[in-house]
């Protein structure tokens, strides 16, 4: 659950953060270690967007099949010139249709087939170049820059000068495209510039009996490459399906772009709803035995499990969230 650990509002009054008993009592009586191996950390690494080779599931989970060649993302972006200089708003931010998006890629297309490269703009927030490798380039994951200057995340290797040239020229063909005149018009963010990222050699992680629930399509993508059923994630904690024994991994996303971006209350409504439909739910049904053990990975590189028996450890003394983190 990504964005749920942030230190992003330590300087907040503790009475201004949610009510989330259930997780206060899953972090008090539960353990505190390093994240399991495998396949968690894999699905980890993918929900930080640190998992090699993250253009290429991402592509295979949004085209139903695996990219001919080398590829990455080339996501569309704002930036917005403030105090720290140009801070990077991803499209999940601003309303970008995807016939504004299939115009503005489809006037970028030739410059970047000049350089070998084809471009997949299917989905307004998330654009793919698939062309020839091997590249020599080091790029931030976008999830790392959003909300943040960019001026320390640039491109960096061997092939960065060239990268940042081609860059800074789709940004000039961006900076007065008729899509950008004409949301200027309705007062919208201009998508005015691109963030490349994403590459690298595919590292997929032994097979496990599980299923996942995830809408973040680089992690539907391993699922799909290692043969494992994948679905959208539900309302709430009582849709889940399971069979049997097997593992059942759930990626919640309810506040890691509300922590990204500094917005308290919607991180506030993110954790309470959390709570309500998962938290509260999943102890239950831990508490009954219906389900043996449970994990969260809140992204601050600890896993809190917590099994049934754990449940009457009384003397854990519980504290307010988001005191708990160990």
């Amino acid at each position: 659950m990504p964005g749920l650990a942030t230190a992003a509002f330590s300087s907040y009054a503790a009475d201004a953060f949610p009510r989330a008993p259930a997780l206060s009592r899953w972090l008090a009586r539960g353990r505190g270690m390093p994240p399991p191996g495998g396949l968690m950390s894999s699905i980890e690494a993918a929900v930080r967007q640190r998992l090699p080779g993250d253009a290429r599931l991402a592509y295979l989970h949004d085209h139903r099949r695996e990219a001919a060649s080398a590829c990455l993302h080339l996501d569309p972006v704002h930036l917005r010139a403030d105090a720290r200089g140009l801070t990077l708003y991803d499209a999940s931010t601003f309303a970008f249709s995807r016939e504004e998006s299939r115009e503005l890629a489809a006037d970028l297309q030739p410059l970047l087939e000049e350089q070998g490269w084809r471009l997949w703009a299917g989905h307004p927030q998330r654009w793919y170049l698939e062309g020839e490798g091997p590249l020599r380039l080091e790029s931030a994951p976008l999830a790392e820059v959003r909300g943040r200057a960019i001026g320390d995340f640039l491109p960096a290797g061997e092939d960065a000068a060239r990268w940042l040239k081609l860059l800074n020229e789709l940004q000039m063909r961006m900076h007065d495209h008729p899509v950008n005149r004409r949301r200027g018009e309705r007062r919208l963010p201009a998508v005015n510039s691109l963030w490349l990222w994403g590459g690298g050699d595919l590292r997929s992680p032994s097979a496990e009996d599980a299923r996942v629930y995830s809408d973040r399509p680089v992690v539907r993508g391993l699922a799909e490459r290692i043969g494992l059923p994948s679905e959208a994630v539900p309302a709430n904690a009582g849709q889940v399906r399971s069979a049997g024994s097997e593992r059942v991994v759930v990626v919640l996303e309810d506040c890691d772009a509300a922590a990204a971006y500094g917005d308290f209350h919607r991180w506030h409504e993110g954790v309470s709803a959390c709570e309500r439909n998962w938290f509260v739910p999943l102890l239950s049904e831990l508490r009954k035995g219906g389900i043996r053990a449970l994990e969260l990975l809140p992204g601050n590189g600890r896993c809190y499990r917590l099994r049934r028996h754990e449940l009457w450890r009384f003397w854990r003394r519980e504290r307010a969230f988001p005191d708990g983190w160990s």
